[in-house]
């Protein structure tokens, strides 16, 4: 971002009007932040808002090795076929994937763990009062 001269609201618009059908904006500002874990789809936008090729961003290359093989979301015998796929030397091409193409999961296990430890605060200020 310094030295595509951009702050880090420039770089999550740009990385949503990227990908507008990807992570919300406050998703990808808590992947930034490290309050939630990045996936290779947002890597991928937020790279490309700052202009880093994937070969330049290590962390880009492994996500992306970790999506081929997800079977969440390439299903088993997908993610099993991308393993064989992969050269032993480690060489594959992250830049000729289209991540807008990758699924989004995890969507509903947030909304239910928010859930859950909603809950269970609610537990608690009623067990406290």
């Amino acid at each position: 971002m310094k030295e595509a001269g951009i702050t880090v609201d420039e770089m999550l618009d740009a990385a949503q009007r990227n990908d507008p059908d990807g992570y919300s904006r406050e998703t990808l500002r808590a992947m930034y932040n490290g309050s939630r874990r990045f996936k290779y789809r947002a890597m991928a936008a937020m790279a490309a808002a700052v202009a880093v090729p994937a070969s330049e961003f290590p962390e880009l290359k492994l996500a992306y090795v970790q999506h081929l093989i997800d079977d969440r979301s390439q299903g088993l015998e997908r993610a099993l076929e991308n393993l064989s796929a992969l050269d032993p030397e480690g060489e594959f091409d992250p830049e000729s994937a289209d991540p807008r193409r990758a699924s989004i999961h995890g969507r509903g296990e947030t909304v239910d763990d928010a859930t859950d430890k909603a809950r269970a605060l609610t537990r608690r200020r009623r067990q406290g009062s």
